[in-house]
């Protein structure tokens, strides 16, 4: 394929990422396989949970046949091997669902460019539950995939009182807290965020939720250890010293701030990956996002007033290549 040939089957890329990223959210395949896994054109358009007209319905399943997840024989549909696994993988129905949402994201990026103000993505769908919803779980979903890692990483620098900013699902720090009663975790966020996990996750009698913009909050008492995961990615290059300086007013000294973040290699996949990462956080709030590289993030921490004691590639997973890194005060 040359690259002219390349190039538009990138172009075009999105039907077929909407395509799937929307069978999987609404559930199509767990659809399938609940009518035992043999079923006519009518029958799953009357068991899907939004209505869809038959025409459209038949152009999914075409393309989903396509790329193995399904097979049509006699005008009646069924999961293949390959699409059974994919109904039983977790982690990725919920990066599809997540990624569903995402699209009106990547629609306003013509806007963004041209008027230079972000479009609010996640500021305006965190007011629909369903959202943050799929937010949460996908966030989870990944980091339940690294938990083996960072428990062992992170263990014995998370004790005692905990804060975690901009918690999200708060996966590590309810599994900790889970596992050592006598540690106490705070974990803040969005108040749209905090009430979608508090329905979705269920938590020890040593873990509490707060809702909070964290730059707005105070805490009555410093904490022995604060973790960030993907937090400081959202903050633009001229802020991160001021949201680093805020992450340290939390800690006592000797404390510890462990972050989860993306942070620039010299892989080129890997640097496309986190570009397009870094144009969806430009959508996403008031300034754009930044990704550090190591050795930007090593300088911020010292300025600001920690040692850095490690920064650790954290085992790929479904995200990109995060790094986990921790420094003491």
């Amino acid at each position: 394929m040359n690259i002219i040939d390349q190039l538009c089957d990138e172009i075009r890329g999105y039907k077929k990422s909407r395509t799937i990223s929307t069978a999987l959210h609404f559930g199509f395949l767990s659809t399938i396989r609940a009518c035992g896994n043999d079923v006519s054109l009518d029958e799953l358009g009357s068991k899907l949970p939004v209505s869809v007209s038959d025409d459209w319905l038949k152009a999914i399943l075409n393309v989903l046949a396509s790329i193995g997840i399904i097979e049509e024989y006699e005008g009646r549909y069924h999961l293949t091997d390959v699409g059974i696994d994919v109904d039983n993988n977790s982690d990725l129905r919920s990066f599809a669902s997540y990624h569903y949402y995402c699209f009106e994201s990547w629609q306003k990026l013509p806007e963004a460019l041209v008027s230079g103000k972000p479009g609010g993505f996640h500021h305006h769908r965190l007011a629909e539950k369903a959202f943050c919803h799929a937010y949460l779980m996908s966030m989870d979903r990944i980091s339940i995939s690294n938990m083996s890692f960072l428990e062992k990483e992170c263990k014995r620098f998370l004790k005692g009182n905990i804060f975690d900013i901009g918690a999200g699902p708060a996966s590590l720090c309810r599994h900790l807290a889970n596992q050592d009663r006598t540690m106490y975790v705070t974990a803040i966020d969005l108040p749209e965020m905090i009430s979608t996990a508090q329905e979705l996750f269920s938590v020890p009698e040593n873990f509490e939720w707060v809702a909070a913009d964290f730059l707005d909050w105070t805490p009555h008492n410093t904490s022995d250890a604060v973790f960030c995961s993907h937090l400081l990615e959202y903050s633009s290059p001229n802020r991160c010293f001021h949201w680093l300086y805020k992450l340290r007013s939390f800690l006592r000294k000797g404390g510890y701030l462990v972050l989860v973040m993306f942070l620039r290699g010299h892989v080129s996949q890997d640097n496309l990956n986190l570009n397009l990462f870094e144009i969806s956080t430009g959508l996403n709030g008031i300034q754009l996002g930044h990704i550090q590289t190591q050795e930007g993030i090593q300088s911020l921490l010292i300025e600001s007033g920690f040692n850095v004691t490690k920064i650790k590639p954290i085992p790929r997973g479904p995200s990109y290549t995060e790094f986990l890194v921790i420094s003491q005060l």
